[in-house]
């Protein structure tokens, strides 16, 4: 039976110096965005909901309960990373926020380690997935009412990618959704800015296809070439002679070793193929003069992407 589970993030606390972080509740504009929350179509279909033993996620997630006549399950094991009751700075807060995204056995705020609460969230996450494997046939769609850190900490654990974790948490908003489904990530709890909303139409573009399953993971393959390809790219049938003679073959290598690197990573979310699909993109656009005119308007992108170009070279010149 099909399991999805749709993690929240909290709406915006009232920051209280007299209380400790995991007593705040929700401030006025979170307890409005908790009201809109309600209405958001990732949520609808819920049928199951959880969250943090915290105040502040039980009153996010309360109104949306309310409106499909559910029951909310609180479980302490959904905690955000356990600290200290010391009211910090924002400048203080940040701080030990780093050191303890950069290192997981770090006991940052005088409290529990990243690596001891990823430990207690998985299984918890187990223990929702066990409980709610085998009552009935219909499809369950869980909520999972948590915080920003453990949640982002989560998700570097099931796609095996800390390095941008410091990154990820500071473009995590409060009440973002991500969304596992079947143990295979759908949409992150983040938001990364350098995703692009067509990025599987930008790998197409490339001449590559994309797939994922449970079993396989993501995998890339050509696909076959025709002059649609080609159709947005001016001087199109100069350019598509060049790609299948030049830069078509040299794709080969950089997709099998994308093929190697996707192989074990439990992801279906596009962001972490954006970089490898916008050099890919840049060969496809084959000289300089047509990354000047795809990318007109921003110069540090069409930087990027140039060096990206030349790295790649590099790279085949090794194979």
């Amino acid at each position: 039976m099909s399991i999805k589970i749709i993690f929240v993030r909290h709406e915006e606390t009232q920051k209280d110096p007299n209380l400790p972080a995991s007593s705040w509740g929700l401030s006025k504009n979170g307890f409005d965005n908790a009201q809109k929350l309600a209405d958001n179509d990732l949520l609808l279909d819920a049928n199951i909901i959880y969250t943090s033993s915290e105040i502040k996620t039980f009153q996010t997630i309360k109104p949306l309960a309310e409106k499909l006549n559910l029951k909310i399950t609180q479980l302490s094991d959904l905690d955000e990373v356990r600290r200290g009751d010391k009211f910090l700075t924002n400048e203080e807060f940040e701080k030990e926020k780093f050191r303890q995204l950069e290192d997981l056995d770090y006991q940052a705020f005088g409290g529990e380690t990243s690596r001891e609460a990823l430990t207690r969230f998985e299984k918890a996450i187990e223990r929702i997935e066990n409980e709610n494997s085998f009552h009935g046939n219909s499809a369950k769609q869980i909520i999972v009412v948590s915080h920003g850190t453990i949640l982002n900490l989560y998700f570097s654990q099931i796609q095996n990618d800390f390095s941008n974790i410091k990154k990820r948490w500071l473009n995590t908003k409060f009440g973002a959704i991500g969304i596992l489904k079947d143990g295979i990530v759908i949409k992150d709890i983040t938001n990364i800015q350098e995703t692009y909303s067509n990025i599987e139409r930008l790998i197409e573009s490339c001449g590559l296809k994309i797939s994922n399953s449970k079993d396989s993971g993501i995998s890339m393959s050509f696909k076959e070439i025709d002059e649609n390809t080609f159709d947005e790219i001016e001087s199109s049938k100069d350019i598509k002679e060049d790609f299948e003679k030049k830069y078509y073959p040299r794709l080969l290598p950089l997709v099998t070793k994308l093929n190697e690197f996707y192989k074990d990573r439990k992801t279906a979310y596009k962001y972490q193929i954006f970089l490898d699909a916008r050099f890919l993109y840049s060969i496809f656009l084959g000289p300089n003069k047509f990354l000047n005119k795809r990318y007109l308007g921003d110069d540090s992108f069409k930087k990027n992407v140039y060096q990206e170009l030349q790295d790649f070279d590099k790279f085949l010149e090794n194979q």
